[in-house]
């Protein structure tokens, strides 16, 4: 929530969380999304917390 609004990319996400584990791989980034969009309900294809920015990473959105 602090960069909210920000793009984050895959890497920095990847390297910020997962670091300690040493796993570089998207697929772990991706299903943790998934399971955060579901216990959020919110729908990829009409995204409402979670913005995916494509070949790029993710992006919270701007409280309103």
């Amino acid at each position: 929530s602090i960069n909210a609004g920000r793009i984050l990319t895959y890497n920095y996400l990847l390297e910020r969380i997962w670091l300690a584990w040493g796993s570089t791989d998207n697929r772990r980034l991706r299903s943790a999304v998934k399971n955060i969009r579901r216990k959020l309900h919110d729908e990829a294809s009409n995204p409402t917390y979670i913005f995916n920015e494509p070949r790029v990473g993710y992006r919270l959105g701007m409280p309103e």
